[in-house]
Formats: structure tokens, C-alpha cells, sequence
């Protein structure tokens, strides 16, 4: 992935996210310690310095105050190296009188000078709220840094429902700063006890994030009840999988990886033993999960950890207390079948997404879209490919910035069409869905191309929700406000050829962003201004303008 890419606003290459909870904090080292390369002693600038030679220069992430794009809402957590902010987002307009001040400011892959912008009211637009964790970089240490980075590189490939989504990184001399979703649900353990079809559901939704990252050559290591979290308060909340810290990502689907990382309680043996292992230890971990979600204990107990782990490699758990009375033969089942010894013996994602237990709570619980929503999503997704280039980029920007709550029926509506549960809709399953719409083959499969923009061959989340917004939304002019802050990625005040290549990432290329541009600038000079970015949306249909 190229190094634009990764500075792109759009999902495609979202920048960084990280766990609510200060979980890594444990392993960051005194600041007074002689291992620690950041003591008390350390002027501020050496402490950037440090940063800098680990991190930022080789990520092109620069230097940007979060303050100067975000208000500080309400603090959800203070911990020892971090804390934890609800957020909002600034909406930044240019000055009506264009007196403007010059400051020093880093864009993410070189310094710049930015014109100083004054933050507009905007009463319109319900608040939405982000999270914001804000790292003291003097207080961590190597391998925290290394966690952080890892965390950032892998979510910049991550794009599925069940992940959680992050926005942007900050970073200025004393502070990482790492705007993401907001989950307000709590984990999992805020909702016990558990049905079994409400069990059945979860796995289902972490299963299919799982196959998701699996099939990308991602294992996340650390599954467990604190690092699945319900995304609001809602008894239909949809559940997501954070804290990617000690995530890896390998090349090859059998790859073996040696490092023992992870939580003990739902550690797999082979990782307690210090073997060789590969992604099937996500599928031990989620064999833990389903346990405790159906029986509210933990399979492996002990006095110490050392115990715990005892158990664990020996496998040695039971289902023999009151609860498990109740409990299907399926569910069990399918339990016994990921709390497997051998690794080889364990189900992959894909076949647990396919065993009866989850077969049947399918059956009972699937919920077709309304089809009257499903007559707007075909229209809109017409109507997407039929537009300009300039247009799928700004609603690809718009779709990364809303919130779950605002596309949860699209959601729903992406998973009917995501019928292999990849986290993807490949060419097949569109046109299988669509093939009701009297379009031959051929219309079908262009009019798939012209969605896929990032041309994966697949159409990812975020692409699909861009086309299909309108749906069920008009698109108002706050969050168009929003998307060309976003994509003013250098607060020049205006959207530069550079500004759409940095959200294109690989996809840009010189002819096809001289096109966008031809459209929308208006008076010929190279850049893009609010006004301008304004009027060309003025003319497209369905956009709600709030004037």
C-alpha cells in the first residue's frame, strides 16, 4: 500500500484505531526506569525525536493538534498513559472576511503552512459523537509504540461492519491522538447473561468479521469478552471487534507465527506452549467467547495463572454444571469443535459460519430488509453509477464519517447481499441480488465496476454504503461541510489535485483526478473552493441543501 494510501480518509485505507480500554497500559514501563527510553530527564524535542525516528517518518504521519479539529465533549476514561475523550467535530470554514493567520502545521507526509480557520456553528446537524484516545508518548515505552503502529498498519486494510471503525491520527510533541468510532454499549460483559439465540447471533457477527480478516491474512490474537463491545445501547446493538494491538498480518494462509501474545483465559494451547501457530488461535479464542456467552463462566478456572494455563493446554474443561442442562446439543456441539486441542482439527471461520447450530438460529432470526428500502438501494445504486467520478469519491468520504447508527438498515441491506459473508459483495452475489432489474448481464456487470472505484474486484462496505445513501437519507450540506474539511487534508481552504490523490491512494492517477477537477472547478485555477465544491453539488439531485 502506497504511502497515499495510507493517508486516505475514505476506508480504503482508514488511518488508525485502538482499543477504549487502557489494556496496553500494563506493559508500558515506568518513565524513571533505565529501560525505558523516554525518562524524566529527556528534554520534550529529544522525546519527539524518539518518536519521530520510530514512527512518524517512515508512516507519514505529521505533526496536527487534535484540539484544532476536535471539542472536547465529556471525558469517558483517564488511565496512566492515556485517556479517553467523547468528541465532536470542529466544522472549519473559511473566514468570511479572509483575513487569514499563518501557522506551522504538519500535514500527514510533510510540514506546511495552513491558512487559520474559524470554527463555524453549525445548530442544523445533531451533534455526532467520536472517541478520542490521547497517548502520552513520554510515558511508553518501545514495545508500546511498536503495538501502536502495528494497530494503525493493520486497520488502515480493514473495512467490515463488526471491526470498529477509526477516522484519523493526530499527533503533536507530547501526544498520539486516535479519533474513532464511538461504541457506548458496552463489552460483553455489560449485557449477561445470554440467551442462547442471542449467543448464536453474536458468534455469528464476530464469525464473519473473522472471515473477513482471515481471508486478508489478518489474526487478531486477543479475542475475548473485553474486546468485543456493542456499539450502542440498543437490544439490537451490533457487536465490534477492537483493540487490534497485538494483531499480525501474514502472507501466506498457512503461515506460522511464534510469539506469545494474548490474554491467558483465552490463550490457545498451542501459544501457552510456546509453539508454532496460525490464525486457528482466534478460532480457540472464540471457542472461549461462545462458552461464557452461554454458560456465564469462564471453561478453564484455576488459583493462578500458571493453573489456568495447565488447563488450557490439557483442554480441560467440562459442561457438566445446571446451565449446560439447557443448553442445545448443537450449541455444545459446536463449542467442543473450536475448544480443540489439535489446531488442525479446529473449524475455520467459514466452516463455523456453517455449522448447524448456526444454521438453524439463522434460519429463525434472518430479517429481510423492508422492500420498499430495497427499492431505494436499487435506484441509488442506479443512479451512483451513472455519476461522476467527483461525486463517488465525496459520498465514499461522506460513508466513512457516518456513524452506525446513521446506516444501520443499510448495513442490514449489505448483509443480504453478502450472502457468502466475506465482508464483501463479489461480482456473483451482486448480480444474483440484482438480477430481478431488467438489465442484461453486461449492464450488470459495468454497472458493478463503476461502483467497485478502488476496482478490488470486489465492492467493499464502505463502497457500498457510499452508493447507497441516498436511499435513505438526503445528503445535507453539514456533511458536505465535513467532507471537504476532510478532503482539505492540508487546511489549504481549498481541495487540491494532491488533496484527491491523497484520498484515491493507489487509484489516483493524473488523467483521471484532471477530469474531476475539469467539472468542479469552475474558474479554472487549479484548485477547488468551498464555494465551488457547494454549487456543483447544488446541481445534483437529491441533496438537501440547508441555506
Amino acid at each position: 500500500m502506497s504511502a497515499k494510501s495510507r493517508g486516505s480518509t475514505i476506508p480504503a485505507s482508514i488511518h488508525s484505531t485502538t482499543s477504549y480500554k487502557s489494556c496496553c497500559e500494563i506493559r508500558a514501563k515506568d518513565p524513571k526506569s533505565k529501560t525505558c527510553g523516554c525518562g524524566p530527564d529527556e528534554s520534550p524535542k529529544g522525546e519527539l525525536k524518539r518518536f519521530e525516528n520510530r514512527y512518524i517518518q517512515d508512516r507519514d504521519i505529521g505533526r496536527k493538534n487534535v484540539w484544532n479539529y476536535y471539542n472536547k465533549d465529556a471525558v469517558i476514561g483517564l488511565g496512566s498513559i492515556s485517556n479517553i475523550y467523547r468528541v465532536t467535530r470542529k466544522l472549519k470554514k473559511e473566514s468570511s472576511s479572509h483575513i487569514a493567520s499563518s501557522i506551522f502545521c504538519g500535514c500527514f507526509s510533510s510540514s506546511k503552512h495552513i491558512k487559520q480557520s474559524v470554527e463555524e456553528n453549525d445548530s442544523s446537524q445533531a451533534k455526532k459523537y467520536f472517541a478520542l484516545k490521547m497517548i502520552d508518548t513520554r510515558l511508553v515505552n518501545d514495545e508500546y509504540l511498536q503495538e501502536m503502529r502495528n494497530e494503525i498498519d493493520i486497520f488502515r486494510s480493514l473495512n467490515h461492519p463488526n471491526i470498529l471503525k477509526d477516522y484519523e491520527t493526530f499527533h503533536t510533541r507530547k501526544n498520539i491522538s486516535i479519533i474513532m468510532e464511538l461504541c457506548t454499549g458496552g463489552d460483553l460483559y455489560s449485557r449477561r447473561p445470554y440467551s442462547e439465540r442471542q449467543a448464536a447471533e453474536i458468534i455469528s457477527s464476530l464469525l464473519n468479521a473473522l472471515t473477513y480478516m482471515h481471508s486478508n491474512q489478518i489474526m487478531h490474537r486477543d479475542l475475548k469478552f473485553e474486546n468485543v463491545m456493542f456499539e450502542s445501547n440498543e437490544p439490537d446493538a451490533q457487536v465490534k471487534i477492537i483493540d487490534f494491538g497485538l494483531s499480525t498480518k501474514y502472507l501466506d494462509p498457512n503461515a506460522i507465527i511464534n510469539d506469545r501474545v494474548g490474554t491467558v483465559y483465552t490463550m490457545a494451547p498451542e501459544v501457552i506452549e510456546r509453539k508454532p501457530y496460525t490464525y486457528k488461535v482466534d478460532m480457540f479464542s472464540l471457542g472461549v467467547i461462545a462458552y461464557m456467552l452461554l454458560s456465564g463462566s469462564k471453561p478453564f478456572w484455576g488459583d493462578t495463572k500458571k493453573e489456568v494455563a495447565d488447563k488450557i493446554v490439557e483442554c480441560e474443561y467440562n459442561m457438566d454444571s445446571q446451565v449446560w442442562k439447557i443448553i442445545t446439543q448443537d450449541a455444545k456441539d459446536f463449542v467442543k469443535c473450536l475448544l480443540e486441542k489439535i489446531p488442525e482439527k479446529r473449524l475455520s471461520a467459514k466452516d463455523a459460519l456453517n455449522h448447524t447450530w448456526l444454521k438453524k438460529i439463522s434460519l429463525l432470526s434472518t430479517k429481510e430488509p423492508d422492500p420498499s428500502l430495497m427499492d431505494e438501494v436499487e435506484k441509488s445504486l442506479l443512479s451512483y453509477a451513472d455519476s461522476g467520478d467527483f461525486k463517488k469519491v465525496v459520498l465514499n468520504v461522506i460513508a466513512h464519517r457516518t456513524t452506525s447508527q446513521d446506516i444501520k438498515h443499510l448495513r442490514d441491506v449489505f448483509r443480504s447481499f453478502d450472502s457468502e459473508n466475506t465482508g464483501l459483495i463479489s461480482k456473483q452475489e451482486f448480480k444474483k441480488q440484482l438480477k430481478h432489474l431488467s438489465l442484461n448481464d453486461e449492464a450488470l456487470e459495468k454497472m458493478f465496476s463503476r461502483i467497485d472505484i478502488h476496482q478490488t474486484g470486489s465492492i467493499l462496505y464502505n463502497e457500498f454504503i457510499a452508493a447507497t445513501l441516498e436511499a435513505q437519507q438526503h445528503i445535507e450540506e453539514s456533511q458536505l461541510r465535513d467532507a471537504f474539511d476532510n478532503m482539505d487534508s492540508d487546511s489549504t481552504g481549498f481541495i487540491s489535485k494532491e488533496n484527491i490523490c491523497h484520498v484515491l491512494g493507489d487509484t489516483c492517477h493524473d488523467e483521471y483526478v484532471d477530469k474531476m477537477m475539469e467539472v468542479v472547478d469552475a474558474n479554472k485555477d487549479g484548485s477547488i473552493s468551498y464555494n465551488e465544491f457547494i454549487e456543483f453539488f447544488r446541481g445534483q439531485k437529491k441533496f438537501d441543501m440547508e441555506q
